[in-house]
Protein backbone atom coordinates (compact mmCIF):
# COMPACT_ATOMS: atom_id res chain seq x y z
CA UNK A 1 0.00 0.00 0.00
CA UNK A 2 1.46 3.60 -1.09
CA UNK A 3 1.37 6.12 1.79
CA UNK A 4 -0.89 8.74 1.12
CA UNK A 5 0.84 12.64 0.54
CA UNK A 6 -1.06 15.47 1.89
CA UNK A 7 -0.27 18.45 0.02
CA UNK A 8 1.23 21.35 1.60
CA UNK A 9 -1.27 24.34 2.31
CA UNK A 10 -0.32 27.56 0.34
CA UNK A 11 -0.32 31.04 1.36
CA UNK A 12 -2.17 32.52 -0.69
CA UNK A 13 -2.30 36.76 -0.87
CA UNK A 14 -5.46 38.49 -0.52
CA UNK A 15 -7.44 40.11 -3.50
CA UNK A 16 -7.45 43.71 -3.57
CA UNK A 17 -9.80 45.55 -4.89
CA UNK A 18 -9.86 48.14 -7.42
CA UNK A 19 -10.55 51.51 -5.96
CA UNK A 20 -8.63 51.20 -2.89
CA UNK A 21 -5.64 53.99 -2.43
CA UNK A 22 -4.59 52.90 1.31
CA UNK A 23 -2.08 49.93 1.98
CA UNK A 24 -3.49 48.65 4.63
CA UNK A 25 -2.51 45.03 3.12
CA UNK A 26 1.12 45.94 3.23
CA UNK A 27 3.59 44.40 5.71
CA UNK A 28 2.01 42.89 9.13
CA UNK A 29 1.24 39.75 7.34
CA UNK A 30 -0.81 41.41 4.61
CA UNK A 31 0.31 41.95 0.71
CA UNK A 32 4.19 42.10 0.66
CA UNK A 33 6.16 41.66 -2.70
CA UNK A 34 8.37 39.35 -2.82
CA UNK A 35 10.62 39.17 -6.70
CA UNK A 36 12.98 35.88 -6.89
CA UNK A 37 15.06 35.31 -10.02
CA UNK A 38 17.52 33.30 -10.61
CA UNK A 39 20.11 32.65 -13.64
CA UNK A 40 23.24 30.64 -14.27
CA UNK A 41 26.49 32.76 -14.21
CA UNK A 42 29.61 30.33 -14.69
CA UNK A 43 28.44 28.00 -13.45
CA UNK A 44 27.18 29.34 -10.28
CA UNK A 45 23.64 29.64 -9.88
CA UNK A 46 22.77 33.37 -8.70
CA UNK A 47 19.67 34.06 -6.64
CA UNK A 48 18.11 37.80 -7.36
CA UNK A 49 16.05 38.95 -3.93
CA UNK A 50 13.95 42.27 -4.12
CA UNK A 51 11.49 43.18 -1.85
CA UNK A 52 10.97 42.49 1.67
CA UNK A 53 12.23 39.22 3.24
CA UNK A 54 10.10 38.46 6.39
CA UNK A 55 8.34 35.52 7.65
CA UNK A 56 5.90 35.20 5.43
CA UNK A 57 7.80 35.27 2.30
CA UNK A 58 10.49 33.35 3.56
CA UNK A 59 9.31 30.31 2.84
CA UNK A 60 9.58 30.85 -0.74
CA UNK A 61 13.40 31.65 -1.01
CA UNK A 62 13.57 28.72 1.05
CA UNK A 63 11.60 26.35 -1.34
CA UNK A 64 14.08 28.02 -3.96
CA UNK A 65 17.25 26.98 -2.16
CA UNK A 66 16.27 23.33 -1.56
CA UNK A 67 15.37 23.03 -5.25
CA UNK A 68 18.44 23.93 -6.46
CA UNK A 69 20.62 22.06 -4.55
CA UNK A 70 18.39 18.94 -4.76
CA UNK A 71 19.05 19.41 -8.64
CA UNK A 72 23.45 19.46 -7.26
CA UNK A 73 23.58 23.57 -7.32
CA UNK A 74 26.27 23.68 -4.61
CA UNK A 75 27.59 27.23 -5.75
CA UNK A 76 25.03 29.47 -4.47
CA UNK A 77 24.86 33.54 -4.26
CA UNK A 78 21.88 35.40 -3.19
CA UNK A 79 21.96 38.77 -4.47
Amino acid sequence: MRPRITPRPRLHRPIRRAGRGDDAWHGAGGLVDLKLAHYTRDGIEVIDVEGELDIYTAPRLRELLIDLVGKNNYQLIVN
